[in-house]
């Protein structure tokens, strides 16, 4: 995707997002970069998206937030701050893996 802020009007549609993308059109991180306000707080907030894999196709999929630099006493919190999230995403034109976006200070 080009904006990663939804696709409603149609112009920015997800690519190479394996076989749900191929089948739906649709991808789960179209809104990665797309700011929401929650009633009643005073910032708006940014929810990100990421599909985690299996290492060998059959475990259930995991995030382990202790192979986080800095984060490995953290193995049964729930979530950890202060946590730089990039997002990569294959390259359409270049066929190779590319930064598509980043946040600091996540949480």
């Amino acid at each position: 995707m080009k904006e990663y802020r939804g696709n409603e009007d149609g112009n920015d549609t997800p690519l190479n997002g394996g076989s749900y993308v191929d089948e739906t059109g649709d991808a789960h991180e179209k809104y990665n970069f797309f700011p929401i306000h929650f009633e009643g707080e005073e910032d708006s907030y940014c929810l990100g998206f990421f599909e985690t894999k299996s290492h060998n196709g059959k475990d259930v999929n995991q995030m382990h937030i202790e192979n986080i630099a800095g984060c490995e006493l953290c193995k049964k919190e729930e979530s950890v701050e202060d946590v730089l999230v990039v997002y990569c995403a294959k390259h359409p034109a270049h066929n190779f893996t590319t930064i598509v976006g980043w946040y600091k200070h996540a949480k």
